[in-house]
């Protein structure tokens, strides 16, 4: 922004503040509000919304403001916006047709194209001339029109200064009182109490510093979280376990580095920490216990510095982290309304002095013990957060009135709400807007004009692509609110199944072929690589709850669930979610009686049948009431690289003695034992000199290393053990004798004590080739898992192979040479047997599964578990 600009932009903003009535909701002159649905937020940020594209709809419910006749709205969005979805909210808003019509000729809705990829909105428009002429061409007095954001930024103050309207916004210098640092200090200065902490970590020695100083004030400190400066939704927290920090400051760090878990499963605790120090964050204790309450206030400032408090709310967290938004309940708790609102007044002032202007909404925790009460605040929101858009719906819709107390009323009668953004399941697919609204209408829930309650949907645009959408349940109670939302979730799974019951052939009574097939086509299509699996564990963890089971979601994205049973000893059934490389966008199809992937990715059976035949092995049982024993299903993540899911998990929760693990791959396998395995890290030092001038002065890396890998028996040793040189890096120029060369090997076997001589005898070579050629050999070993050998003739294996002859399988007991989630569980004390699935060719891109097989796979286990 140039200076001439800039002083456009004053004089704009002063113009406001003579001015500010029509900024009012409640204003009856006349005005026209320019609409910016722009999210402007780091390209980064905004790739981690689920539907951000969609988000653009939340502030649709301005349209409720053109009840006032001498309202106008012009709308500007990305894409078009689908004209059901707007048809939905003028219907929703008027009270007849003649005055819906009225409505419609006020409002304009423009687009600005997709003209980048997670570009935010305001930067679209303002790279568009013709839209810029088109909005102002729309404006019939801008001395009653005014500029309306999500989010403000330096983008916004341009785009006002071209429309020739003022921001109703904070500006985006006073931005900064909104990060994470510059909330915490917000509040110190405001009087109000933060949680223990420090604020302004910019840099390892920052991190470090922080940690241990607060260590030091709580010695009985366990948990901490970080965050960056700059979030949305939580995406930028992260959690760390600190009961056992170490003292010494060059540890400290990698202790971070193993133990720290971003909410983010897909952000690696490496550039995590590195967008830490990038962009700035806080540490602060861990506030969130069984007594944690998450409330929130809601405030205006007006241009004339006016301080309203607008509401309250209890904000609902998603329930193992604690820290993502899913929704809320109006209004918060009657014990935490006052003294947050008295926290938010305080805050409120001191913003206002400092000069902002706008709507924004704090967050706070609060715990209780006995009759005291901890308030702490935690966040500041200078945008239209979670809970905006649910209340002035609300407050449009019922025309109810606000009290001092920021409790909407009508005719004295408090009204309450229940609002959900993540109403989310991979079949709603099968839905879209116009379909959920009639769903909605037919089944009775719809908002009733005559008894001011019922549901009213947002995020309508989001249900066919991201199969998500958000509703706020409108009701005389608390309780009632509530309840409409279960009932919501229930019309709405109720019309699916309905629709996509199918009929199956008469050989196919017990496993529902089609079922089965649809089941695995839209998991392989769900995304899930190794540390990315969190979509699909949502998707089966919401599955599983729909169905009345305990469910629990651990912070890594494990699953496991139990369904009760005849009898007192459950069985596990459990499988992996994530997918070798390349898994993204699989497309499977159907070849006779195979499925198999369209040949760019691999097919994802691996381990995807086996979840799809617990799906239908589970859908058998609750339709045929097929009595059987107590079930604990257990899904985990990050299996392809080395089981890190069951390795993080608390298997203490898992109480079955025995059970299987479905992740061989020929049907019918039977693993009775998988090896120890031993990772090698090698590092051999030589020393440099140029090659041409002075090489007899240097120490060649590269000759240690070879010599002692020609000394070295590799590939398989014997029908027990294998050993394998995986890469080899080093050397630095052509002309430079190499004084560094890093080897990454391995060795296994089914049999510990041949592990080792193997280990010793690859150990012995580079330190006998680094003694001989004056080098030095540096060796590291890890064991990742343990093996693991069982008697052919055990009592457990016998059984399973004759339950898989009942279903058509011929067993084949063998010994792999291979390891699974099966390695730890067993290591664990859980006796389980890895099965095979009946895939082909896994971790290739002609990976295939024959139908035939995944029926009998369904078979087998409905015979291992029934009664």
């Amino acid at each position: 922004m140039t200076k001439i600009e800039k002083q456009k932009f004053t004089k704009l903003q002063q113009h406001l503040k003579k001015n500010w009535s029509f900024v009012e909701d409640d204003y009856e002159g006349c005005r026209t509000l320019v609409m910016i649905a722009s999210f402007s937020l780091d390209p980064e940020e905004l790739r981690k919304v689920f539907g951000i594209e969609f988000y653009e709809e939340r502030l649709l419910y301005f349209i409720g403001l053109l009840k006032n006749p001498n309202t106008k709205i012009i709308y500007i969005s990305s894409l078009r916006i689908d004209p059901v979805i707007v048809d939905y909210y003028l219907t929703m808003y008027s009270d007849s047709s003649s005055q819906k019509k009225d409505m419609k000729s006020r409002l304009v809705m423009l687009q600005a194209g997709d003209s980048g990829s997670y570009l935010a909105l305001t930067q679209k428009v303002l790279k568009n001339k013709k839209l810029i002429k088109e909005i102002k061409d729309e404006i019939p007095n801008k001395k009653q029109a005014v500029l309306r954001c999500f989010n403000s930024t330096q983008d916004e103050e341009d785009l006002a200064v071209k429309l020739g309207v003022p921001l109703f916004a904070p500006s985006s210098k006073l931005v900064p009182l909104g990060s994470k640092s510059g909330s915490r200090e917000t509040f110190k200065a405001a009087g109000v109490k933060v949680p223990p902490g420090v604020e302004n970590i910019m840099n390892e020695d920052g991190l470090i510093k922080a940690l241990r100083s607060m260590k030091r004030r709580n010695p009985k400190l366990q948990k901490v979280i970080l965050k960056f400066n700059y979030s949305f939704s939580g995406g930028g927290n992260a959690i760390l376990n600190v009961a056992k920090l170490p003292g010494k400051k060059e540890e400290i760090i990698k202790y971070v580095l193993r133990y720290l878990r971003p909410i983010e499963t897909d952000l690696l605790t490496k550039k995590y920490l590195e967008k830490l120090f990038k962009f700035g964050g806080i540490v602060e204790e861990w506030m969130m216990g069984a007594k944690t309450d998450s409330p929130s206030a809601q405030l205006n400032i007006l241009p004339n510095k006016k301080v309203e408090l607008i509401s309250t709310h209890e904000q609902l967290l998603d329930e193992e982290t604690q820290q993502t938004y899913l929704g809320c309940r109006f209004p918060a708790k009657k014990s935490n309304t006052k003294v947050i609102s008295q926290a938010g007044m305080k805050i409120g002032n001191y913003l206002a002095k400092k000069g902002v202007i706008g709507r924004f909404a704090i967050d706070f925790v609060v715990n209780k013990s006995g009759n005291r009460t901890d308030v702490r605040a935690i966040e500041i929101n200078l945008r239209k957060g979670g809970t905006t858009h649910p209340y002035f719906m609300t407050k449009l819709i019922t025309g109810a009135k606000p009290d001092k107390n920021g409790m909407l009323r009508i005719d004295g009668r408090r009204v309450f709400y229940y609002a959900f953004d993540n109403i989310k399941h991979p079949e709603y697919a099968h839905l879209d807007a116009k379909t959920l609204i009639e769903i909605v209408h037919q089944s009775g829930l719809e908002y009733d004009p005559e008894t001011q309650t019922g549901i009213v949907l947002h995020l309508l645009g989001a249900i066919k692509t991201f199969h998500k959408f958000g509703a706020v349940c409108i009701a005389r109670s608390p309780k009632a609110a509530e309840q409409l939302y279960f009932l919501l979730i229930r019309v709405v799974n109720k019309y699916l199944e309905e629709k996509q019951e199918v009929k199956v052939k008469k050989e196919d009574t017990i496993v529902n072929k089609n079922r089965l097939v649809e089941t695995f086509g839209k998991l392989v299509r769900i995304d899930s690589p190794p540390g990315e699996e969190k979509l699909l564990s949502d998707a089966l963890f919401d599955k599983f709850k729909s169905l009345g089971f305990k469910t629990t979601q651990d912070e890594f994205w494990n699953i496991l669930v139990k369904i009760p049973g005849r009898g007192n000893i459950p069985f596990l059934l459990s499988a992996h979610m994530d997918v070798v490389q390349p898994c993204r966008n699989v497309q499977p199809v159907v070849r006779g009686d195979k499925i198999m992937s369209a040949g760019d990715t691999v097919l994802g059976a691996d381990d995807k049948a086996a979840i799809a035949y617990i799906l239908e092995l589970v859908n058998i049982l609750e339709e045929q009431k097929i009595p059987h024993r107590p079930l604990e299903l257990l899904f985990t993540v990050r299996e392809e690289t080395f089981f890190g899911g069951v390795l993080d998990m608390d298997t203490t929760k898992i109480t079955s003695p025995m059970g299987y693990v479905i992740d061989g791959a020929k049907i019918g396998e039977i693993d009775i034992s998988a090896p120890w395995l031993m990772h090698m890290k090698i590092e051999v030092k030589g020393k440099a000199a140029h090659s041409g001038v002075n090489p007899e002065e240097g120490i060649n890396a590269i000759k240690i290393a070879s010599e002692a890998i020609s000394k070295i028996p590799l590939g398989r040793i014997d029908s027990e053990t294998t050993a394998n040189i995986g890469t080899i890096k080093g050397g630095h120029a052509l002309n430079t004798v190499p004084n560094k060369v890093e080897i990454v090997a391995e060795a296994r076997s089914l049999d510990r004590k041949k592990l080792e001589e193997q280990v010793e005898r690859m150990t012995k070579a580079f330190e006998d080739a680094a003694e001989k050629h004056h080098g030095i050999v540096q060796i590291e070993t890890k064991i990742p898992y343990d093996g693991y050998v069982f008697d052919k003739e055990d009592v457990f294996i016998q059984k399973t192979a004759d339950i898989m002859k009942k279903a058509g399988i011929t067993p084949e007991v063998r010994k792999a040479m291979g390891g699974s989630d099966a390695n730890e569980l067993i290591s664990k004390g859980i006796k389980v047997l890895d099965i095979g699935t009946g895939m082909e060719k896994p971790h290739t891109t002609k990976e295939s599964i024959a139908i035939p097989e995944m029926i009998k796979m369904v078979k087998f286990l409905l015979e291992a578990v029934r009664i």
